[in-house]
């Protein structure tokens, strides 16, 4: 066991062996810290923290009271695990990564360095968070799903498992997308806006606030859905496509790409539109 002269233990805390704890950490009082653990240089561990056996915290990171750190987890460099947050065994937290308070990171997820994930979110095993990320408080993220970098995730918005999400998206809050959704990069989704699962929409597309996209519809790229409107499942929406606030879209119906579906207006279940009828 290799403890540096400069480190700060509590006389409670309790140290696995053999473990590599580094110069100026600060371990507090009823801390855990499991064997085969390595604590980087500069780090502060807090009261009451649990680091499990074989968990790799690198230097200048911040694991505060409470927090859970599963077997074999690694932390990045100069990463933030605030209170109580639970982090869980083999996941890995990029450098400089925030994880709020009461988070649940599950077991072999992925966060990306710079990515922040607020308070009280759930995170399922497997999942990949892409860097300089940023997912609100209270958010559920389901397992195998994958959410690229330099996206948003606003507060207490649902994401199934396995859905895939590219990088750029910006998702508002409250949005609630089922399993195995695909979004294609620099799409935007509008707060409260429902996506049904097995659904694909494209690169750039925009969904306003409270649109309703039923399952297994597609939406092509660059198309522009406005606030309210309904799709029905099974419905496909051609490239570049306007849907106008408070539109709906019947069930299986094809609009063609370019269309323009005026507001308020309601299309049929089946319908076969092109640009022009639209």
């Amino acid at each position: 066991m290799a403890i540096s002269s400069t480190a700060v233990i509590a006389e409670s805390a309790n140290i696995g062996a053999p473990t590599n704890i580094g110069a100026h950490t600060n371990i507090g009082t009823a801390a855990n810290i499991g064997a085969h653990t390595n604590i980087g240089a500069r780090t502060t561990i807090g009261q009451g923290a649990n680091i499990v056996d074989g968990a790799n915290i690198v230097r200048g990171s911040l694991i505060e009271e409470g927090a859970i750190i599963g077997e074999g987890a690694n932390i990045g460099r100069a990463s933030n695990i605030w209170e109580r947050a639970n982090i869980g065994a083999e996941a890995n937290i990029g450098a400089e990564a925030n994880i709020g308070a009461e988070a649940n990171i599950g077991a072999e997820a992925n966060i990306g360095a710079h990515t922040s994930i607020g308070a009280s979110t759930s995170i399922g095993p497997y999942t990949l968070i892409g860097a300089h990320t940023n997912i609100g408080p209270g958010a559920n993220i389901g397992a195998d799903a994958i959410i690229g970098e330099n996206g948003s995730l606003g507060a207490g918005a649902t994401i199934g498992e396995g859905t895939n999400i590219g990088e750029g998206t910006n998702i508002g809050a409250a949005v609630e997308i089922g399993a195995d959704v695909s979004i294609g990069p620099g799409a935007s989704l509008g707060t409260a806006s429902i996506i049904g699962p097995h659904t694909n929409i494209g690169e750039n597309v925009s969904l306003g606030e409270s649109t309703s996209i039923g399952p297994h519809t597609i939406i092509v790229r660059g198309s522009i859905i406005e606030e309210g409107a309904i799709i029905d499942e099974g419905a496909i929406i051609g490239r570049g496509s306007l849907i106008e606030a408070g539109a709906i879209i019947g069930r299986g119906a094809i609009i063609g790409a370019g269309s323009s579906i005026k507001a308020g207006s309601s299309i049929k279940a089946g319908s076969v539109l092109n640009a022009a009828q639209g």
